[in-house]
């Protein structure tokens, strides 16, 4: 359900443009994989951005910053927080040949600003059971806000 609200917000490429965090936020709300949701949301948005004809300039921000905003914006979706976050980043983008270097801006989606971080076996039932009980955990938030058409 969130996905397909985020396909339709991002259909109006103005609104879209006015609007990204919205887009973003209800893509990362969704968390439809268990494992890689951040990069492949972030693919995903580059795309409709794309296709609305803008991307954003991940060089002049952090990932601590954006994922502070993004969980802020989860929690709080009516509030704006990633539109503030990322409206100001908005640049024009006129081919999918600029992707690399949008892509290797974006300081920290390597993983190597973190120390301490290990990689478990997804088929550990520890591992599983850890997942499972993140999923069930409520966001306390409501649904999608109401179309304003």
């Amino acid at each position: 359900m969130s996905v397909d609200y985020a396909l339709k917000l991002a259909a109006d490429k103005k609104s879209f443009r006015d609007h990204p965090g919205r887009v973003m936020g209800q893509l990362a709300f969704a968390h439809p994989f268990l494992d890689g949701n951040g990069r492949t949301i972030l693919l995903v948005f580059m795309e409709l951005c794309y296709r609305a004809k803008f991307a954003i300039d991940w060089s002049k921000t952090n990932k601590d910053n954006y994922l502070r905003a993004l969980s802020d914006e989860i929690r709080e979706p009516r509030e704006g927080y990633l539109d503030n976050y990322l409206k100001p980043l908005i640049v024009d983008i006129s081919s999918r040949d600029e992707w690399p270097a949008t892509i290797s801006g974006i300081r920290g989606l390597d993983g190597l600003d973190k120390e301490g971080i290990t990689y478990e076996s997804l088929d550990d039932p520890e591992v599983q059971q850890i997942y499972k009980t993140y999923r069930v955990q409520p966001l306390h938030t409501q649904g999608p806000p109401e179309s304003d058409d």
